[in-house]
C-alpha cells in the first residue's frame, strides 16, 4: 500500500466528514474492499490517500484530476511554470513566487496548483486560499480568536502559500476595512517575503496598476520583489465547459450520446 505521508494542515470537521463518506461509498461499491472486511484494497487505498493529501491543502475538488497535458494553457505560460516546478527547491530557497496575471478562464488556477501539488509531492508545506476566503477569514478572526489563529498558523508556516483570484474579494468588504484589510495583507506578504517562504499568486489585475490601485503600492512593491510575474494570454477556457460536459455525460450514458439527446430541441446554450 502506498505511504501515508503526515499532512501539514489537520483538516476540518467538514473535510473529515467527506473523506470518511466517500470511503464509505468506495467500500460499498467495490467488491476488493468488502472482501478486506471493510478495510480499502491498494488501489482505493492509493486514491484515499490522495484525497487527504489534496483536502489538507484545501485544494477545491474540480482540480484533483488536473492534466495540463490535456488543456490548453497557454505553451509559453505553461513552459515557463514548468521551469519553475523544475527547480522549485532553489526557489524555495530564495523565496521566490509566482504572480501569473491575465483574462478570465486561461488557466491561472491550474498552473497555481500544478505549482502547489509539485511542491507538496517534493515535502513541501501547502496551503491553496482563494483570496475572498483569505480576506473573508481576516475579517471574521476579529471576532473569533480561534480562526485566527489558524489562519496565522497556516499563512505563516506555509512553505508555499497559493493566493488565487487576488482581486476578486468582495468591493463592500474592502471598502469598509480598507485600511485594516490592506494592513493585514501587506504584513503577511512581508512576514512570507523575510521567511524566504514563496507565494503564488494569480490574478485578473494588471501585475503593475492594477495591484496598486486595487491594493496599495506597498503591497505592489513586495509582489514585485518576491513574485515573477507570468503573463497567461487565450480564450476564456470554461467557455463551452458545460456543453461538453453535458455531451459527455450523455455519451457515458448511451454509449454514443444520441439516444438521449432530446431530439432538435438541444435548448439555448452561451454561444
Amino acid at each position: 500500500m502506498s505511504e501515508l505521508r503526515n499532512i501539514h494542515f489537520e483538516l476540518s470537521t467538514d473535510q473529515l466528514g467527506f473523506l470518511n463518506r466517500l470511503k464509505a461509498d468506495v467500500v460499498s461499491r467495490c467488491n476488493d474492499c468488502r472482501v478486506a472486511q471493510k478495510e480499502l484494497c491498494d488501489n482505493h487505498y492509493r486514491d484515499l490517500v490522495r484525497v487527504r493529501e489534496l483536502l489538507s491543502m484545501n485544494i477545491p475538488k474540480e482540480y484533483w484530476n488536473l492534466d495540463l497535458d490535456y488543456e490548453p494553457v497557454d505553451v509559453e505560460a505553461r513552459k515557463l511554470v514548468g521551469q519553475y516546478i523544475e527547480h522549485i527547491e532553489h526557489f524555495k530557497v530564495r523565496g521566490l513566487g509566482l504572480l501569473l496575471y491575465g483574462p478570465h478562464g486561461t488557466g491561472k488556477t491550474a498552473l497555481a496548483i500544478r505549482g502547489a501539488v509539485a511542491a507538496f509531492d517534493k515535502g513541501f508545506s501547502v496551503y491553496f486560499y482563494p483570496a475572498v476566503e483569505l480576506i473573508d477569514e481576516i475579517v471574521r478572526g476579529f471576532n473569533d480568536i480561534t480562526l485566527r489563529e489558524r489562519t496565522e498558523h497556516i499563512v505563516s508556516t506555509a512553505d508555499f502559500l497559493i493566493l488565487d483570484d487576488l482581486g476578486k474579494e468582495d468591493r463592500g468588504i474592502r471598502e469598509n476595512l480598507a485600511a485594516t484589510v490592506r494592513v493585514r495583507l501587506d504584513k503577511i506578504l512581508r512576514l512570507r517575503k523575510g521567511r524566504m517562504m514563496p507565494v503564488i499568486g494569480s490574478t485578473n489585475l494588471d501585475p503593475m496598476e492594477g495591484i496598486k490601485e486595487f491594493y496599495s503600492e506597498s503591497i505592489l512593491s513586495v509582489c514585485r520583489e518576491s513574485m515573477k510575474a507570468i503573463y497567461v494570454p487565450g480564450d476564456d477556457l470554461r467557455a463551452g465547459k458545460a456543453k461538453r460536459t453535458w455531451t459527455e455525460v450523455l455519451s457515458g450514458a448511451t454509449g454514443t450520446g444520441n439516444e438521449c439527446s432530446g431530439g432538435d430541441n438541444q435548448g439555448e446554450d452561451w454561444g
